[in-house]
């Protein structure tokens, strides 16, 4: 629950013959099938979908450079051998980064990323900017090993849809209103 993600893990079996099993992410974009032999993926919260049974899974502390990049202050850990499913918002970018090649971006777009990467979180601009906007903060990439982004960011959606939603007295008991309302609020 720490990482984002839900307490239980279902756990889908076919008896008898052969059967399929749908999933879908919570939010609209792609999903990437990331395949593990004796390897440690870290997968940003909410990103998770699905592994195989072989997969274990536990948190890993971020730390307050996460916590700093708007993204939670844990890291969910996958290790073993077998298929990890990863989703993201938008579509999904793979990135082979070496130790020659760096590689920054914005905390918001990180989905995944091999063992073998160093990371820590930094600023763009000044501090003025990056307390008021929540922009201007960007994750350092280096080592050697993959990296998956999306190409949307929640935080930008809701940025752009909270000032659009109607608030009114109407239907939602006051405050915002309607079906992305009480989505919002919890209710």
């Amino acid at each position: 629950m720490l990482g984002g993600e839900s307490l239980f893990a279902n756990t889908f079996t076919a008896s008898g013959a052969p059967g399929e099993c749908t999933l879908a992410p919570s939010l609209p974009g792609d999903i990437t099938t990331v395949n593990l032999s004796r390897q440690t993926l870290f997968i940003q919260s909410g990103s998770f979908l699905a592994g195989a049974p072989e997969i274990d899974l536990d948190l890993k502390w971020g730390g307050a450079r996460s916590f700093f990049g708007s993204e939670g202050l844990f890291l969910l850990r996958a290790t073993g051998t077998g298929p990890v499913l990863v989703s993201s918002y938008g579509a999904i970018h793979r990135v082979e980064i070496t130790s020659r090649t760096p590689y920054i971006c914005d905390t918001g777009h990180v989905v995944a990323f091999t063992e073998g990467l160093d990371w820590d979180i930094s600023r763009v601009g000044g501090w003025k900017s990056t307390l008021l906007s929540g922009e201007g903060v960007v994750c350092n990439f280096r080592g050697n090993g993959t990296l998956w982004l999306q190409t949307r960011s929640t935080q930008a959606f809701l940025a752009w849809l909270i000032p659009r939603i109607p608030t009114g007295s109407g239907g939602g008991g006051g405050g915002r209103s309607g079906f992305l309302g009480n989505i919002l609020t919890g209710n």
